[in-house]
């Protein structure tokens, strides 16, 4: 009877959670990609590869990001894009130490944009300038820049 439990589908989620995770992940992503719920915000999608130097950063996984990055035109708009697949999950700096060290650039020259309190940590690790875009005011005082919207944000760097 205790054999049967650890046969079949419980087996294979038990043994490899990462595969399942990201499977789900993906039909999920796919589903509200499709159905418009997933979509750049307002302005973004001018914005999105028209910096010197554009990357992204993502804790989705691999196959959730390549079908946004192929839906959305990313890989002809951004010169590095990053998933759970290439580099530790943030707030791990990794990703941004990357992103850094293919750009070229100074450290200096850069700021992260995010929405949440790893993005935020993640550019503090990685020795940044922070953005964060969030209607959370006790997150929003521990960045360098906040915005409620990421309109405002592009307001403020329509130039960058």
């Amino acid at each position: 009877m205790v054999k049967d439990a650890f046969d079949g589908e419980l087996f294979e989620t038990l043994k490899n959670p990462k595969k399942r995770y990201s499977e789900a992940h993906f039909q999920e992503t796919k589903k509200r990609v499709d159905e418009g719920l997933i979509c750049f915000a307002s302005g973004a999608e001018k914005w999105v590869g028209s910096t010197s130097y554009s990357a992204g950063l993502t804790n989705a996984p691999g196959e959730s990001t390549d079908y946004k990055a192929e839906k959305f035109g990313l890989d002809d708009r951004m010169d590095l894009l990053l998933s759970t697949r290439d580099v530790e999950r943030k707030p791990n700096p990794e990703g941004l130490e990357n992103i850094i060290k293919s750009s070229g650039k100074d450290r200096d020259s850069f700021m992260f944009v995010g929405d949440s309190l790893r993005d935020l940590i993640a550019g503090k690790r990685a020795g940044v300038r922070t953005a964060l875009i969030t209607r959370r005011r006790w997150i929003q005082l521990l960045a360098d820049e906040h915005y409620r919207t990421f309109q405002q944000f592009l307001e403020k760097h329509q130039d960058c």
